[in-house]
């Protein structure tokens, strides 16, 4: 497991968080394992206090979404 450091950006206050990237979590849409893998690397699931954290953007294009 890797550990995953962000910023978290509200009204112009910065918090770095821990969280820990978990390359086991797997996302299946219609039966597929979905590819987390985007132009800039792995975009595999994070947990952070307790949750699990997945691309957004991914998940969205594999449901239907359109996303900008």
């Amino acid at each position: 497991m890797g550990i995953f450091s962000a910023g978290v950006y509200a009204d112009g206050v910065v918090k770095q968080i821990t969280a820990y990237q978990n390359f086991s979590i797997k996302i299946k849409v219609n039966g597929s394992i979905l590819d987390l893998n985007d132009n800039t690397g792995s975009m595999d699931p994070i947990i952070y206090n307790g949750h699990s954290y997945v691309p957004a953007k991914e998940l969205g294009e594999a449901l239907g979404a359109v996303v900008q």
